[in-house]
């Protein structure tokens, strides 16, 4: 069924940095990844929450955008705002996620 679905990539466009407190960032992704271009049972679900169990995930056969904005608070503090918009390759799931992430390093 899925067996020439091997490729997947990302592309981005990114504007701003957050290296000094008051800078902003602008992000633009396009994502399309194969059913078996990754192990999605291990792989990142930021994408979307298609299911899966045990602490897996099904993150493969998809593709959608992300569009990010984030505005550092200080050099080691920052607040980003991520919204996805995604849908299956083959079937009908689709999702619409947003995420908001105060990031620190320390």
């Amino acid at each position: 069924m899925h067996h020439d679905e091997k490729d997947g990539y990302v592309l981005s466009i990114v504007v701003g940095g957050l290296d000094e407190p008051g800078d902003w960032l602008l992000g633009f992704y396009h994502s399309r990844i194969g059913a078996l271009a990754v192990n999605a049972s291990f792989t990142q679900d930021d994408w979307f929450r298609f299911g899966g169990s045990n602490g897996q995930t099904d993150s493969s056969d998809f593709k959608g955008h992300e569009l990010r904005v984030a505005r550092a608070i200080s050099e080691s503090l920052n607040l980003t705002a991520r919204y996805f918009a995604v849908d299956a390759l083959s079937g009908v799931r689709g999702s619409n996620r947003f995420r908001l992430d105060l990031n620190w390093a320390f």
